[in-house]
């Protein structure tokens, strides 16, 4: 009889020990579901043998988007690189010289009026072509990439498309002559609230050219 209990009290602190085991493993593990993720640390590594982190240097190759000088100015700035579908779009920003908006534009323009964001799409991420846009003309005609005048900064996926937006655009948007939605447009960065607080954050602006039917 006294070898029965002390048998079933020996299976009963067995069970309780794995048990507690395996709440403690539970409680130890990192769920990241289905989403891809970014090695660059010992963060979701619970052991490894024979391997080593290594930096692979990048390597300079030739560049993969040059100004045109007669319609975007001098420079491109890449901001923004977004895998959409099976394309890659790429969000840069332009400077273009005063005297292109000088027709429209009452005084001295200034700096931020200047930059302005245009589109590039690939398939490869190598070989990038301008979209059509064929939206704004800043004197220049309407034949350019450019898909929000007198804005400066970037644009991204959420994939949760939180509050039913799936582009967001966080920066900046002056109010300018060429397009007509950026007048009164308003960021709707808010806290808990519904107070704006310190930033700029853009969504579902009507007319805003970056939600895909670019």
């Amino acid at each position: 009889m006294c070898r029965i209990f002390f048998k079933g009290l020996f299976i009963t602190i067995i069970s309780w020990l794995l048990l507690v085991n395996f709440a403690i493993c539970q409680d130890n593990i990192i769920r990241v579901g289905s989403k891809k993720q970014l090695f660059i640390d010992d963060q979701l590594i619970d052991n490894a043998a024979g391997v080593k982190w290594q930096v692979h240097p990048p390597q300079k190759k030739e560049p993969v988007l040059l100004p045109v000088p007669e319609k975007e100015g001098p420079r491109v700035s890449p901001k923004s690189i977004l895998q959409v579908g099976d394309e890659y779009w790429m969000y840069y920003t332009i400077h273009v010289p005063q005297e292109w908006l000088e027709r429209d534009w009452e005084g001295e323009v200034p700096g931020y009026v200047r930059h302005m964001i245009c589109l590039a799409k690939s398939r490869d991420g190598i070989h990038w072509k301008r979209v059509d846009a064929n939206l704004f003309d800043i004197g220049r005609g309407k034949d350019n990439a450019i898909v929000m005048p007198s804005s400066h900064g970037t644009i991204f996926l959420d994939p949760n498309e939180t509050r039913g937006s799936r582009f967001w655009f966080i920066g900046n948007i002056t109010e300018n002559p060429w397009w007509e939605e950026s007048e009164g447009a308003v960021y709707k960065l808010t806290d808990s609230e519904g107070e704006k607080v310190g930033g700029a954050m853009y969504l579902d602006i009507p007319g805003m050219v970056f939600n895909g039917s670019v």
